[in-house]
């Protein structure tokens, strides 16, 4: 088995190593009053005969036996992080993730380069059932998309492989025993996972992991000299049952309001807020867990789309603690109910689809064009009509003032004023010039009314025709 003495360093961060670092070498790690063993995960309490003393020297308490090569993984939003670096043995390998890199990619490559690693650390921020990597969360929702490459990790760890993961309450409740289950699936690796804050003591931490897939025969960090806790920002939908659940298409609505942020104190946050469909009124704010509640539920949300039958969207939140480095992503999917579009009318400039007829004469309109569906609006070129979403059998035009120089005519009867026709029947309409001689170019016009009969209304549109010389 090959063995690398020198850690891997990413090439953006320059590594201060610190002689703070101690793992604990009791081997097995330590399992918490209360544990559940039913839960099918293998518990051994701990040595204490073995447990090193305070000044062991890190070197001595990662010597596993021959030949044996262990990953150090940490995810640089971690304050101190360097804290967690001393005068490591050969057989150790660090990378320290920086924010936007892939965490799962790093570990892939740092495995790779490796050898066959018998133990596997993470030092990041969590939560129950969540942990950050970098640009990655690694969530029950997100590992059928990480499957493919958590299972290559298999291919570069040693039989009975330990990956040890520390952050605040990943292997918490129901969630966190279901990923803690899964990556043990997919890694083929023993994994170890705390159920509660990880940490220096004095902030209500430790670092006992507290749950277990398997036999964990790994060295486990003491974290001496580490003075913060692992935890991430916590967020949670407290929405109401009966409060709305979309927005309108046109309308747009708030999107942010029943979001919950714990587990930061007097922390200071920045969110980052995004969607997939629309626009936001506001994307980013830092302040106090209040302040940044307060600002969510101000967020307000507008769709960029057309649609017929309604859509959905979805509000995706990354939150970042500026005080201890934690990262916490949260979503959170809405409806977009369907509204009316209300009809448009942009009068065609002459000779771009404005209606001419010589002095005396006559012209027909156009018939209008297209279902009122996504794709095929109602179009009407001579009067610069277009309904995005009615037909052109509800769409009805009101004719509210007469020409000046002509007259109106639908199917040869004469129109007055009040008379009414659906965009269906306009190539039955025409102008018919009355006026005397015309000796250049003029205009004359009357005025519409259009109503598409499902509460989009314009009235008094003026249509213009243009009237040549013979």
């Amino acid at each position: 088995m090959s063995r690398k003495n020198s850690g891997l360093r990413s090439a953006s961060m320059a590594l201060a190593l610190e002689p703070r670092l101690l793992f604990d070498g009791a081997g097995a790690v330590a399992v918490a009053d209360g544990f559940d063993a039913g839960q099918g995960a293998y518990v051994e309490p701990p040595d204490s005969d073995h447990t090193p003393a305070a000044d062991a020297r890190p070197s001595e308490a990662l010597e596993q036996g021959p030949g044996s090569e262990t990953l150090l993984i940490i995810d640089a939003r971690v304050a101190d992080h360097q804290s967690l670096l001393a005068d490591l043995p050969g057989n150790v390998t660090v990378r320290v993730i920086g924010v936007e890199e892939s965490g799962i990619a790093v570990i892939s490559e740092a495995l790779a380069e490796g050898g066959d690693f018998d133990a596997v650390h993470i030092v990041s921020h969590g939560s129950a059932g969540a942990l950050s990597l970098g640009s990655d969360a690694i969530r029950n929702d997100t590992l059928a998309g990480q499957s493919e490459a958590l299972q290559g990790w298999a291919q570069h760890l040693a039989a009975d492989a330990d990956i040890l993961l520390y952050g605040c309450d990943i292997a918490q409740g129901e969630a966190g025993q279901a990923l803690v289950t899964e990556l043990a699936r997919l890694t083929g690796a023993d994994i170890a996972a705390s159920t509660n804050a990880t940490g220096s003591a004095e902030q209500g931490g430790d670092w006992v992991l507290e749950r277990q897939t398997g036999r964990i025969e790994a060295a486990t960090l003491s974290g001496v000299g580490f003075a913060g806790l692992l935890v991430a920002p916590t967020l949670k939908d407290v929405a109401p049952a009966d409060a709305p659940t979309s927005v309108g298409e046109n309308t747009g609505g708030k999107v942010g309001e029943g979001i919950e942020i714990s587990g930061t104190g007097s922390d200071v946050l920045t969110v980052t807020a995004s969607v997939a469909k629309g626009t936001l009124s506001q994307t980013s704010f830092t302040g106090n867990a209040a302040a940044v509640q307060a600002w969510l539920a101000s967020l307000t949300y507008s769709y960029s789309g057309i649609s017929e039958t309604g859509d959905s969207d979805r509000l995706s939140l990354s939150v970042v603690n500026i005080t201890t480095g934690g990262t916490t992503t949260f979503t959170r999917d809405f409806a977009v109910a369907a509204e009316n579009d209300a009809p448009t009318l942009t009068p065609p400039a002459s000779g771009a689809g404005r209606l001419t007829v010589k002095e005396g004469g006559s012209v027909t309109f156009s018939a209008g064009t297209g279902n009122g569906t996504v794709g095929s609006p109602v179009n009407q070129i001579n009067l610069g009509l277009v309904d995005l979403d009615n037909t052109r059998n509800q769409v009805i035009i009101k004719i509210t003032s007469l020409p000046a120089h002509g007259l109106l005519k639908l199917n040869g009867n004469e129109l007055a004023v009040g008379s009414t026709f659906a965009v269906s029947d306009i190539n039955k309409l025409e102008y018919q010039h009355t006026g005397g001689e015309v000796l250049s170019t003029t205009t004359d016009a009357f005025l519409i009314t259009v109503d598409d009969g499902a509460g989009g209304r314009l009235t008094n549109q003026q249509v213009t025709i243009d009237i040549t010389a013979r």
